[in-house]
C-alpha cells in the first residue's frame, strides 16, 4: 500500500478510489488512532524528538505547527474496519477498554510500518538514521500493544508471532517474473499480515465466530489487493523508469516484458523506444482497463464478505471506492512515458 506515506513521483493522479464520507464516530476514531501513534515520539530520544515529529509531519502533509494526521493519506477501510468492528460488538469490547487501546494503539504502528517498509525498500526514502529509528521503535511498540492485548486471548501470542512470520516471508520475497495476475494476488495478502492482527484480535475478544473473523480477513485481503494493483496502475510511469516488476508488467507479453526489464539500463534513443514500445502496448490492449477491472472485482468481493459478516458500515466504504472507477474505466490514459 505505497501510497500511505506520501504520493511517489511519476503517479498517474487520473487513476484513484472514490471518496468515503465519514460519519462523526468514524472521524473521532481516526483522532484517536493518531493520538495513539504519536505515542511512539514519547519513546524517541529527547535529542531527536523535534526531528522525529517534523519527520511525521512531512510524510503525512500536515503543515508544520500542528500535529501530524498520520493516516489522512491511507484510504478510510485499512483502519475503519476496527471501528466498525468495535460498532458492531461494541458491549463485548467497549471502544474505551484497555485492550481495545491496545489492538488500536497496535494496529496504528502496523499500518504505518506497512507503509514506511515499502518506501524504505523502494528508495523513496532515504534509510536515515532518524528513519531507521523510528521504524524500529515503531515496531517494538506494535509488538508490545499487540502483547498487552492478547493477554486475554486464546493462543494469541501463536498467532501474533505467526503473522509477523508471515509478513516478513512475504514482503522479503521478491516478485517472480513469472506470475500471473492472479498468483501476484495472492501473493500479496501475506503483506498484510500485520495488519491482520488487529481485527483478528478484536474479533477473537467480541466472541466472534471463526467463521466470521474468516470472512472478515477476506475482505480486508481483497480490499489490500485491491489498493496495490491501484498503486500499479498509478505508479506505472515509475516503475517502467526504474524496471520494477509490477501488476502492469505481469499483464505484458514476454517481448514486452524484455523492454520493461532494459528502461533502467538503457537511455538516450533506445530507451526511448523501449518505452514507446510499451506505451503503445498498454494503450493498444487496454491493459490499464484489465487491472482496473480486477481492482473493481475485489472491491466486489470485499463488501460482499463484509456484508456477510455483519459489518455493513465497512461493506459501504468498499462499494464507495469503486464508484468512480466503474464510470471511468475506458478513460484513463497514460501520460509521460512515451
Amino acid at each position: 500500500m505505497k501510497n500511505g506515506i506520501s504520493p511517489a513521483a511519476g503517479q498517474n493522479p487520473s487513476i484513484d478510489f472514490g471518496a468515503v464520507r465519514l460519519e462523526a464516530g468514524a472521524v473521532d476514531f481516526r483522532k484517536q488512532l493518531n493520538v495513539a501513534f504519536l505515542e511512539l515520539l514519547k519513546s524517541i530520544p529527547a535529542s531527536l524528538r523535534s526531528e522525529a515529529t517534523f519527520f511525521l509531519l512531512k510524510q503525512a502533509g500536515s503543515p508544520p505547527g500542528t500535529q501530524p494526521d498520520v493516516f489522512r493519506n491511507y484510504y478510510p477501510p485499512s483502519w475503519s474496519i476496527l471501528y466498525w468492528i468495535l460498532e458492531k460488538h461494541r458491549f463485548g469490547v467497549p471502544a474505551e477498554s484497555d485492550i481495545a487501546g491496545n489492538i488500536c494503539g497496535g494496529h496504528a504502528r502496523a499500518m504505518y510500518l506497512h507503509s514506511l517498509d515499502d518506501h524504505l525498500n523502494d528508495g523513496d526514502l532515504p534509510p536515515s538514521h532518524l528513519a531507521l529509528l523510528i521504524r524500529s521503535q515503531a515496531w517494538l511498540e506494535m509488538k508490545a500493544a499487540f502483547a498487552r492485548a492478547g493477554r486475554l486471548v486464546d493462543n494469541a501470542s501463536e498467532r501474533i508471532a505467526q503473522y509477523m512470520d508471515m509478513y516478513y516471508a512475504a514482503v522479503c520475497r521478491p516478485v517472480d517474473c513469472d506470475l500471473s495476475l492472479d498468483e501476484y494476488c495472492r501473493r500479496f495478502v501475506p503483506q498484510m499480515a500485520t495488519c491482520f492482527i488487529a481485527p483478528v484480535l478484536l474479533m477473537k475478544q467480541a466472541g466472534a465466530s471463526d467463521d466470521e473473523i474468516e470472512g472478515a480477513l477476506r475482505a480486508y485481503g481483497a480490499f489490500g489487493v485491491a489498493w496495490r494493483l491501484l498503486d500499479d496502475a498509478r505508479d506505472m510511469e515509475a516503475d517502467l523508469q526504474q524496471a520494477i516488476p509490477s501488476a502492469v508488467y505481469l499483464c505484458l507479453p514476454r517481448e514486452m516484458r524484455t523492454y520493461w526489464d532494459r528502461c533502467a539500463e538503457t537511455g538516450g534513443r533506445d530507451g526511448g523506444e523501449c518505452r514507446a514500445a510499451i506505451c503503445r502496448y498498454i494503450t493498444e490492449n487496454s491493459v490499464t482497463d484489465r487491472i482496473l477491472q480486477r481492482v473493481i472485482h475485489e472491491l466486489d468481493i470485499a463488501s460482499r464478505m463484509a456484508e456477510e459478516v455483519g459489518l455493513g458500515g465497512l461493506a459501504a466504504e468498499f462499494r464507495c471506492l469503486g464508484i468512480p472507477l466503474v464510470k471511468n474505466r475506458t478513460s484513463f490514459v497514460l501520460t509521460g512515458i512515451t
